[in-house]
Order: C-alpha cells, then sequence, then structure tokens
C-alpha cells in the first residue's frame, strides 16, 4: 500500500480494477469489497489523505499501547495486593500451627509426668505422639 500502489492504479491500465475484483472475491460481497477497496484507497494510497490516516493510526496504536499499559499495571496492582493478603493468611496459619504444636507437646509433657497412667491415658498419649509426629512431617 502507499504512494507505489497508488502509482499502479493510477497509471497502470485495468490495474484498479482488478485490485478491487481481488477484494470483492476476498470479502465475498461486492458492497464490502468495494468499501475495503476505497477505504484503503482514500485512507492508505491517496498522498494527500495518506499520511492524515497514518497520523490517526499512530495515534491510535499510542491509545491502544496506553491503555494496555494501564490495564497491565492494574493487573500487577492486584497481583501484589492478593500476595499480601496471602502472605498475612499464611502468617496467621503458621502462628495457629505453632500454638496447636506447643498446646499438644504441653499435653504430652503432662500425661509423661503422670505416675499412674490408666490404659485409655496411654492410649491418648500415644495417638497425641502419633498426631504430633504427622504434624510436623507435614509442615517440613
Amino acid at each position: 500500500m502507499g504512494f507505489k500502489e497508488f502509482l499502479v492504479k493510477t497509471f497502470v491500465p485495468f490495474a484498479g480494477s482488478l485490485i478491487k475484483a481481488k477484494k470483492i472475491a476476498e470479502e465475498d460481497s461486492v458492497i464490502k469489497g468495494t468499501i475495503k477497496y476505497y477505504k484503503e484507497y482514500f485512507c492508505e494510497d491517496v498522498p494527500g489523505t495518506s499520511h492524515i490516516y497514518k497520523l490517526g493510526k499512530y495515534d491510535g496504536k499510542k491509545e491502544g499501547f496506553k491503555n494496555a499499559s494501564d490495564v497491565y499495571e492494574q493487573k500487577l496492582t492486584d497481583q501484589a495486593d492478593e500476595f499480601i493478603r496471602q502472605k498475612e493468611l499464611l502468617k496467621q496459619e503458621t502462628e495457629k500451627y505453632e500454638e496447636l504444636i506447643d498446646d499438644m507437646e504441653r499435653e504430652i509433657e503432662a500425661l509423661e509426668n503422670k505416675l499412674n497412667r490408666s490404659e485409655e491415658e496411654n492410649r491418648a498419649l500415644n495417638l497425641l505422639i502419633q498426631k504430633l509426629n504427622e504434624l510436623k512431617q507435614a509442615y517440613s
């Protein structure tokens, strides 16, 4: 497209007609193909209007780039906020986990220090020790 095609359409016999026929075939419609041909001719090929068209096209690209940058910036900000929120949740869950481990260790110590344990207390002690080990393995 551009000035070269303008010269071809202007000075080569039937070149414009052949290009128009090609556009009509591409669009599968006489009206759409003709509109596309004349749009390209006036917007991109004619020296006086092509410069204005290209300026507008360039401005449109700049505007599109700015919009895409704004969207990308918003996505990054949202991701950062989500990361901070997840970090706080992890901190809370870690504190709960450590508190649970401490409680279990205190209970195990209390049961181990008891001199006369019943059979049920022995089972509870073994179960607590087993669960404590499972928790520690799951976290590490």
